[in-house]
């Protein structure tokens, strides 16, 4: 419970809005539509700050990846690479 809490105080007090702007590299966003601890439309204002930066959705309630879209990330992730 701890490791949990300490986790999602963490999400919620660290503020890097201003340093998107200067990431330099491809970025993939995977985010689930009903993020229980995110909502989904802070994935597209994650996007829309990165340069370069694209979202990929998944269908579910889940904030870390389901290990039943295990192999969904994986492709997505391997996909993305070869692309950039």
């Amino acid at each position: 419970k701890d490791v949990a809490a300490g986790y999602l105080e963490s999400v919620y007090i660290n503020d890097v809005t201003d340093v998107l702007p200067a990431i330099a590299c491809q970025t993939l966003v995977i985010h689930y539509r009903n993020d229980r601890v995110i909502p989904f439309s802070g994935s597209s204002q994650l996007v829309g700050s990165i340069p370069d930066a694209r979202l990929m959705p998944l269908e579910g309630a889940f904030h870390l990846p389901d290990i039943g879209d295990l192999e969904i990330v994986e492709r997505a992730i391997r996909s993305f690479i070869v692309e950039a």
